[in-house]
C-alpha cells in the first residue's frame, strides 16, 4: 500500500468540504468558523504537499502504481470535503486529529522516498552511508506500521459520523465513493512490505550481497603444513573459540575493517527476525569458506582419500597402503587442529553476536565434506580384509585418532555432533580391526602355503614372522596392549580371561614352529628335513633371544627350542653320514676268516664304496645351506669329527692290505683324510660366492 495509502488518506480529509453544500443544510456549530477556516488553510497546505509527494513518487515500481490506482476513488470521494470545511462544526475536531496523523505519515513517506536514491546504489560505494540509510528506513517503517492504523481509524470515525448524521445534507454520491475507498483502504493491510513498497527488503538483499562479496574477496586459501607443527592449546573462558596456537600465518582471519562491516551487516539482517535473513548470510559464508577449505586440502595431495570402500583398499599394495595411512595420520591431525580449528575461530569471530549454535553449525558445515572424506578412508581401512601387513597401519591410526580426540570434541560441537559420533565409531572400528588382526596372526601363519626352496634354508615365513613380531614389540607394545584391553572390555564377562602380550607372542611362535615342522615333511630327504628344522628353529631362537621377544617368551621356551636344534643336528648327522660310514665296517677283515687275499679285496671294495658314497653325500649336501655361521661351523665340525677320525683309523688299520700303501691317495684310496676334512669343511655353503658372502640369507629386519 505504502505512499499511495497516505495520499488517499490525505484526500479523504480534503473531501470534507464537499459536505454541507447543494442541499442548503448548515452545520450546527457556527461559532467555530474561524477555527475551521484555519483548518481549511492547513488542509490546503497539506493538499499541496500531497500533490508534490505524488509527483516525486511517480518513479516507484508497478506495485506502488497499482496501490495509487486502487486508492484514487478514495481521493476523489474525499475532495468535496475540503469545500465544505467552513460549514462543518461537529467534524472539526475529528478532522484536526486526522490531519495531524496524516501530516506525520506524509513526513515519514517523504523520508522513505528520500532514502530510495541512496539505497538504490551498491553498499560498497558508501558503506557507512548505506547502513545509516537502512537504519533510517527501518525507523520510518516502524513508525508507519504503528501510526498507519490510527490514521485509518480517524477516517473511519469521520465516515461513521456522516453516515449517522441525519441532519446533514451529505452528497450521497461522494459518501458512497468515500465508503468504498475506506473499505479498500482497510483491506490493504499494514505489513512491512506494503508500507515501504519492498524498499527495505531490497536494501537488505543488497547488504546480503555485500556480505558475500566481503567474505569472498577477503578469503584466501590456507597454506597447510605437511605435518603438525609444535603447538600449545588455548581456549577462552567459555571454551567457544578453541584453537591451537601455531604460526599465526596458519590461522584464517579478516582485516579489522572487514570484520567490522560483516558484524554491522549481520546486526541489520538479524534484526529482521520475521524473515530470518541471517540464514542467507550464514549459507553464503558456508559456501565460500567450504570452497576455500576444499582448495586448502587439495594442496595436501589427498587423492588417496578416494579409496573410500574396503574393496578399493584391498586392491592397494600393502606398501602403498602403509604410505597412504601415514599421510592420513598426518593430514587428519593438521586438518582438525589447524584448518578446522582455524575455521572455528573465524566463524566465532564473524558470528559471535548470533550465539554459539550459529557458528558451531557453521564450522561443522564448512568442515563436513573434508572430515567425511577422512573418516570414510579410515572406515575403509578398518573394515578391509585383515592381514598382518595392515596391523601397523591400524595401530598408527589408533594413535593418531587418540591424539585428535580432544580436538574433535572441541572443534565439532553443538548441532555438528554427528562428526564426533562418526569419529568415535571409527575409533571403535580401528580398535576392533587392530585387535582382531593381531589375534589372528597365529591362524594366518597356519594357512601359509608358499613354495619351498628345498635347500633347507630359513623360510621367508620364519624370517617375516620373527622380524615382524620383533618390530611390533619394539615399536607398538603400548598401542597393542591398549587395543587388546579395550577390545576385551567390550566382551561379556563370560569370555575367557584376557591374554597379555607375552601370551600372544608365545602363541604366535608356537604356531610358527608347528608350521615349520609341518613344512619339513615336504622334504623327501630325511637328512634335509633335519637341516630345515635346525636352520629355522635356530633362527627363531637366536633372533628371539637377542631381541625384545626374549623376555616375553621366557627362558624355559628359549632353552627348550635350543635343545630341539641340538636334537635335529644329531639326527641330521646320523641320517646323512651313517650310510657313508657303514662302508668302513671291519666285519670280515680278520685273516682267519678268509685269508689275506680275501681281506685285501674286501678292503679295496669298501674303500671304493666309501669314496663313492662320500662323493654322493658331498654332492647332495653341497646344495644345502646353513646360513648362520656359528650353526654352520658347528655342523661342519660335528660331521668332520664323525667322519674323518673313523676314516683315518680305517686306513691306518687296514691300509696294509693294499698293494700300495706308502701314500694316499692311490689307486685304491681316492681321498686322503685331509682331503675328506677339507671337503666336509666346504659343505652347507650353497649360494655363497668365493668371498664367502651368503647370497641366500633370511630376510633380516624385514620392513613391516
Amino acid at each position: 500500500m505504502g505512499l499511495e495509502s497516505a495520499r488517499a488518506f490525505q484526500m479523504a480529509l480534503q473531501s470534507r468540504s464537499s459536505y454541507g453544500g447543494g442541499g442548503g443544510a448548515t452545520w450546527p456549530i457556527k461559532t467555530e468558523l474561524e477555527c475551521l477556516l484555519a483548518a481549511r488553510q492547513k488542509l490546503h497546505k497539506a493538499v499541496e504537499k500531497t500533490q508534490e509527494l505524488g509527483t516525486q513518487i511517480n518513479g516507484w515500481e508497478n506495485r506502488l502504481r497499482m496501490l495509487r490506482q486502487r486508492h484514487a476513488p478514495l481521493e476523489r470521494a474525499l475532495a468535496p470535503l475540503q469545500l465544505q470545511a467552513d460549514a462543518t462544526g461537529g467534524m472539526s475536531s475529528r478532522i484536526e486529529r486526522a490531519m495531524t496523523a496524516a501530516t506525520s505519515l506524509l513526513k515519514m513517506f517523504n523520508v522513505m522516498h528520500g532514502l530510495e536514491r541512496i539505497l538504490s546504489k551498491e553498499p560498497q560505494e558508501d558503506f557507512d552511508g548505506y547502513l545509516a540509510a537502512v537504519m533510517q528506513l527501518e525507523e520510518a517503517r516502524d513508525y508507519l506500521k504503528h501510526k498507519y492504523t490510527a490514521g485509518v481509524r480517524c477516517l473511519e470515525e469521520a465516515v461513521k459520523h456522516l453516515e449517522l448524521d441525519a441532519s446533514s445534507n451529505t452528497d450521497s454520491h461522494h459518501l458512497h465513493h468515500l465508503q468504498q475507498s475506506l473499505v479498500s483502504l482497510q483491506a490493504g493491510g499494514t505489513t512491512c512490505s506494503e508500507l515501504d513498497g519492498g524498499l527495505l527488503d531490497m536494501a537488505l538483499r543488497q547488504l546480503e550481497g555485500e556480505f558475500k562479496r566481503l567474505v569472498g574477496e577477503h578469503g584466501v586459501v590456507m597454506w597447510l603444513p605437511a605435518i603438525m607443527p609444535s603447538e600449545e592449546t588455548t581456549t577462552t573462558a567459555d571454551d567457544s573459540s578453541y584453537t591451537t596456537t601455531t604460526d599465526k600465518d596458519l590461522q584464517p582471519s579478516f582485516a579489522p575493517d572487514v570484520m567490522q562491516k560483516l558484524h554491522a551487516i549481520l546486526e541489520r539482517v538479524a534484526a529482521d527476525s520475521n524473515n530470518h535473513r541471517h540464514r542467507a548470510c550464514l549459507q553464503m559464508y558456508q559456501e565460500t569458506r567450504s570452497s576455500l577449505v576444499r582448495l586448502s586440502l587439495q594442496a595436501l595431495q589427498v587423492q588417496y582419500l578416494r579409496n573410500s570402500t574396503p574393496e578399493l583398499v584391498d586392491r592397494v599394495e600393502s606398501e602403498e597402503l602403509q604410505n597412504m595411512i601415514g599421510f592420513w595420520m598426518q593430514q587428519i591431525e593438521v586438518a582438525v587442529k589447524v584448518l578446522y580449528a582455524g575455521e572455528r575461530r573465524l566463524a566465532c569471530q564473524v558470528f559471535k553476536d548470533l550465539g554459539q549454535p550459529v557458528w558451531a553449525e557453521c564450522v561443522g558445515k564448512v568442515a563436513h565434506a573434508g572430515m567425511i572424506a577422512f573418516l570414510q578412508f579410515g572406515e575403509a581401512v578398518a573394515c578391509s580384509e585383515r592381514a598382518p601387513e595392515k596391523l601397523c597401519g591400524l595401530l598408527d591410526m589408533f594413535d593418531a585418532m587418540e591424539k585428535c580426540a580432544k580436538s574433535i570434541l572441541r572443534v565439532f560441537d553443538g548441532e555438528m555432533d554427528g562428526i564426533r559420533s562418526r569419529y568415535r565409531e571409527l575409533q571403535k572400528q580401528v580398535v576392533y580391526g587392530a585387535s582382531r588382526t593381531f589375534q589372528e596372526i597365529a591362524r594366518w601363519i597356519e594357512v601359509q602355503n608358499y613354495p619351498l626352496a628345498f635347500d633347507g634354508g630359513v623360510t621367508q615365513l620364519s624370517s617375516y614372522v620373527v622380524n615382524y613380531l620383533k618390530y611390533l614389540v619394539q615399536e607398538y607394545s603400548s598401542p597393542i596392549n591398549k587395543v587388546l584391553r579395550i577390545e576385551h572390555s567390550w566382551r561379556s564377562e563370560d569370555q575367557p580371561q584376557e591374554m597379555d602380550l607375552s601370551m600372544w607372542i608365545l602363541q604366535f611362535m608356537q604356531a610358527l614352529e608347528q608350521q615349520v615342522e609341518s613344512r619339513s615333511k615336504e622334504h623327501s630327504n630325511t637328512a634335509l628335513r633335519h637341516i630345515f628344522m635346525m636352520n629355522n628353529l635356530y633362527y627363531i631362537c637366536n633372533r628371539a633371544k637377542t631381541s625384545e621377544l626374549g623376555p616375553l617368551l621366557g627362558e624355559y621356551w628359549l632353552s627348550n627350542l635350543s635343545q630341539k636344534v641340538e636334537k635335529h643336528a644329531l639326527r641330521f648327522q646320523k641320517e646323512a653320514w651313517k650310510p657313508v660310514l657303514v662302508h668302513l665296517s671291519r666285519d670280515g677283515l680278520s685273516l682267519s676268516s678268509g685269508g689275506r687275499s680275501a681281506a685285501r679285496e674286501l678292503v679295496r671294495q669298501r674303500l671304493r664304496s666309501f669314496a663313492a658314497s662320500f662323493e654322493e653325500a658331498c654332492l647332495t649336501q653341497s646344495k644345502w645351506i646353513i646360513a648362520e655361521e656359528d650353526l654352520r661351523v658347528g655342523a661342519q665340525v660335528s660331521v668332520v669329527q664323525a667322519v674323518v677320525p673313523a676314516y683315518r683309523s680305517y686306513l691306518q688299520n687296514f691300509g696294509s692290505f693294499l698293494d700300495s700303501q706308502s701314500s694316499f691317495p692311490n689307486k685304491y684310496v681316492k681321498y686322503s683324510p685331509e682331503m675328506v676334512e677339507k671337503m666336509l669343511g666346504e659343505l652347507f655353503m650353497a649360494g655363497r660366492s668365493n668371498n664367502g658372502s651368503n647370497r641366500h640369507t633370511p630376510i633380516e629386519d624385514h620392513q613391516v
